[in-house]
């Protein structure tokens, strides 16, 4: 029971999801399964055990007073991992529900309930982090201070998590892990080839054997 909206994993051989009462008030269905999927993402990633050696190391850090400092790079090196793991954990969720759903989840987690969220533009939200990119080439002072916001975070701006999720939810890669998914769901198989096809394939992709 908790008011605030959140989600975490933790454990390595015996493994455990948290979702709050304040997530479970704001999304609907479809995002909380979109939640539980990006947390799921952790678990099958491995990232629970390496994110815990480094709480251990950011807070062993901490204790150890001026010595602490020499740890600093090792700090901001493993914030910048913690980011990029939480962009593969999106795709996970995408997989389960789609780049949509996801995006959606990310609008509740921003900008409060669907009251107040339900009329967001996407791809509009999206060129914010653009925006936020073009700070990186528009001078020494401004990519300085970029660098300073960002290097302590251990989540990705939720529009920049947006964006890379549109974007990814639009390449190859992604329409395969989609279509390959769905032809092991089905439980369909080829029968030259015994190899898991789509329901709506004429033909077997793998040895081109005719299904219908």
């Amino acid at each position: 029971m908790n008011p605030i909206p959140n989600a975490w994993t933790f454990g390595d051989t015996r493994i455990y999801i948290t979702i709050t009462s304040g997530l479970v008030e704001m999304m609907d269905n479809e995002e909380l399964d979109a939640i539980i999927a990006h947390e799921c993402g952790h678990i099958i990633c491995r990232h629970v055990l390496y994110h815990s050696i480094a709480r251990y190391i950011l807070s062993g850090a901490d204790s150890l007073g001026v010595l602490g400092t020499l740890a600093v790079p090792i700090q901001y090196a493993i914030l910048y991992w913690y980011r990029k793991s939480e962009l593969s954990c999106d795709r996970c969720s995408s997989i389960i529900t789609s780049p949509e759903i996801v995006s959606r989840a990310m609008a509740r987690l921003a900008g409060g309930p669907k009251e107040l969220t339900k009329d967001i533009n996407m791809q509009e939200w999206a060129l914010q982090a653009d925006k936020y990119d073009e700070i990186r080439t528009d001078g020494l002072w401004n990519k300085t201070l970029q660098l300073y916001v960002t290097m302590g975070l251990d989540h990705p701006f939720n529009a920049v998590r947006v964006r890379e999720i549109l974007k990814w939810g639009e390449s190859a890669q992604y329409l395969n892990l989609k279509e390959n998914l769905k032809s092991e769901t089905s439980g369909k198989k080829c029968n030259n080839c015994g190899r898991s096809v789509s329901p709506d394939w004429t033909f077997c992709k793998y040895c081109g054997n005719k299904l219908r």
